[in-house]
């Protein structure tokens, strides 16, 4: 009896790509396959034809995330590649992109790009903190001190490195509880600060403006989060 031709037919995330052998003790066809996350493997015929084998075995590492949301973005649907495993998500302003699975866990990908504009536009000109009413050179200057970035690595390792909102692990800011630009005895105080990743760190500024922070803001902004202070 002959065998069936699998080239370049799919299986789950498997691909497979051509016959490498001939297995020592069923007789049937090995078949190299690319699956999905990049990774190849080497399946029996059998395994692919029944579907006992879909995946390289990755799939196991990999959680359904229908329906969960990251930031602005909420997760719709696998899609199928030849590379990594990607997500069809929908962001709040209507957009839908393909992301990675891990950017999204990991907190890299949290908006379909909008967030970024709109805190580039809410920081040109009299609208930045350096500006007229906002900020001074002194301040500046303050931000760029060894004592400052002291206190912005304590912060952060004191969280673990972690957004206490979103709990991504990734571009990472210290957060004044109590603004910068009107409690300059409270700068370096480590018990003021906080760990936000920088979109959540732009979500709470523009929902609450960069002057006259305090914990009741904060609260709010954390409402269903789980949380610790640094208190």
């Amino acid at each position: 009896m002959g065998y069936k031709d699998l080239t370049n037919q799919v299986f789950g995330s498997l691909t497979a790509k051509e016959i490498v052998g001939i297995h020592p003790k069923y007789r049937d066809k090995l078949w190299l396959c690319q699956c999905t996350c990049g990774k190849t493997s080497i399946v029996r015929s059998v395994a692919l034809s029944s579907g006992s084998i879909k995946s390289c075995g990755c799939s196991k590492a990999y959680k359904d995330v229908t329906g969960q949301r990251w930031g602005r973005l909420v997760a719709l649907e696998k899609v199928t590649t030849t590379t990594k495993n990607y997500w069809k998500v929908k962001c709040d302003c209507g957009n839908e992109k393909v992301v990675t699975y891990h950017s999204l866990v990991k907190g890299d990908t949290r908006s379909c790009g909008c967030l970024r504009s709109e805190v580039s536009k809410s920081q040109c000109g009299e609208k930045h903190h350096a500006w007229k009413g906002g900020g001074d050179l002194k301040s500046l200057k303050q931000r760029s001190s060894s004592l400052y970035k002291n206190w912005r690595k304590q912060v952060l390792d004191f969280y673990n490195h972690r957004c206490i909102k979103c709990k991504a692990e990734t571009n990472l800011v210290a957060h004044h509880i109590f603004s910068f630009h009107d409690n300059p005895d409270k700068r370096l105080q480590l018990s003021n600060g906080l760990c936000f990743c920088r979109e959540c760190h732009a979500d709470f500024h523009r929902k609450h403006g960069k002057t006259n922070n305090n914990y009741t803001q904060l609260l709010n902004f954390l409402h269903g989060s789980v949380f610790s202070f640094n208190i």
